[in-house]
């Protein structure tokens, strides 16, 4: 087996001065007794280990896995074995399947070697000092370093450091819908910003389910965008605005929430009385934009595209985009990688099939809208028009910022 990470390769080299740049941040803090440091060998170990493994199948499954370095100790939820099992490709390729969605397989150093030990929730891995692995695809992992999701992309060849923090593509989404936050409003604000996160979780269901498809973002006014549609058979006939109330209401209720307990405070009553009252109020909650996500997300797997406002209204699925073939379009592509980077001029052929053709071809004809394509191959385009190129503009590799 031919060595891709040995500890010197300047990839990992990136990846352990990251880590190790984290952890002196950490220092003194309540956690950093139990804190395992991690050498380059140790490094290499663990990425080279997976990156095989994501080559490797089990009864025709591709071998997708995440995998993150801590001790059972420190992840609330944990799911034990009663026997660690070694880190090594075939094991790995066999539990892989197993692991419960939202989990990782848990991994910890042992006596210089790693085991796994179970499964760990990701809502128990602790951000700042953890490094976690996910097998993305054949032949690519995903390397995150404590709050960098992912640090890095890793295939052997180019070895791209990403740096990217999981909101990437929330705040790109941000600009190009121009999505402006208002000043003077907080709510508002906050409810704009939670609209691109949850466009962004979109992306991230629709990469899970692995089917792919295409979702256009238009204008709020968005009947002369739909005129560019050949058929839009499963349009809504009352446009579905879940998604976007339950943002606001949950800002709302915790907006409200937070009024009462200020009222609380100042009541002439006895301390005893008000710890009482406030301890049995309900938690305000954050995030219930995912659920209603979560019935968006499979519609993108029917041929077509979804059909969605700026202001996160539903128009309805499976719309297909009239065009004339043969047409040109002017496109420009770029990787969502940081840094200065080459704008490469591209044909419209170049871009992939049919779907990622057809979503250009409605960006050029509607310059107000984004276009996101989730291919099966797990890649992600974002798609919209920039009068200062007079072009297509078309972000590549847009997974990683997810």
């Amino acid at each position: 087996m031919a060595h891709l990470f040995l500890p010197d390769a300047d990839c990992v080299a990136r990846i352990h001065g990251q880590l190790e740049h984290l952890l002196k941040i950490q220092a003194g803090s309540p956690f950093s007794g139990r804190v395992v440091r991690l050498s380059q060998e140790g490094l290499s170990t663990l990425v080279e280990t997976a990156f095989w493994a994501g080559l490797q199948s089990n009864e025709g499954r591709t071998t997708r896995v995440r995998l993150a370095v801590a001790s059972p100790d420190q992840v609330p939820g944990a799911v034990c074995f009663a026997c660690p099992i070694r880190y090594e490709v075939p094991e790995i390729v066999k539990l892989a399947p197993a692991v419960p969605l939202g989990y990782y397989l848990g991994v910890a150093l042992v006596d210089n070697g790693f085991q796994i030990w179970g499964f760990a929730r990701e809502l128990g891995i602790r951000a700042l000092d953890t490094i976690a692995i996910e097998t993305a695809e054949p032949g690519t992992v995903r390397v995150d370093v404590g709050p960098y999701r992912p640090f890095a992309i890793l295939d052997g060849r180019s070895n791209e450091i990403i740096a990217a923090t999981g909101t990437d593509l929330a705040h790109f989404l941000q600009r190009k819908l121009e999505k402006a936050f208002p000043p003077s409003d907080i709510l508002e604000t906050q409810a704009i910003w939670r609209d691109c996160l949850a466009l962004a979780d979109l992306v991230r269901m629709i990469l899970a389910d692995g089917h792919g498809g295409a979702v256009l973002i238009v204008p709020t006014d968005s009947e002369d965008s739909l005129k560019y549609l050949s058929s839009f058979p499963y349009r809504f006939k009352v446009a579905n605005t879940s998604v976007r109330d339950v943002i606001r209401t949950e800002l709302s209720d915790t907006d409200a929430q937070g009024k009462l307990f200020l009222d609380l405070l100042q009541t002439p009553i006895p301390d005893e009385l008000k710890n009482r009252i406030l301890g049995n109020f309900p938690r305000s909650t954050w995030g219930g934009w995912r659920a209603a996500m979560q019935a968006v997300a499979p519609l993108a797997g029917v041929d077509g595209a979804v059909v969605m406002t700026r202001d996160l209204s539903l128009l309805g699925f499976g719309a297909k985009i009239e065009f004339k073939p043969g047409s040109d379009v002017p496109v420009n592509k770029f990787q969502a990688k940081p840094g200065d980077q080459p704008v490469v001029s591209s044909r419209i052929e170049d871009l992939g099939g049919m779907r990622h053709q057809s979503a250009a071809r409605f960006i050029e004809a509607n310059k107000g809208a984004v276009a996101i394509v989730v291919s099966q191959d797990r890649h992600v385009s974002v798609m919209n028009w920039d009068d200062t190129l007079n072009s297509v503009s078309v972000v590549r590799n847009a997974e990683w910022w997810v």
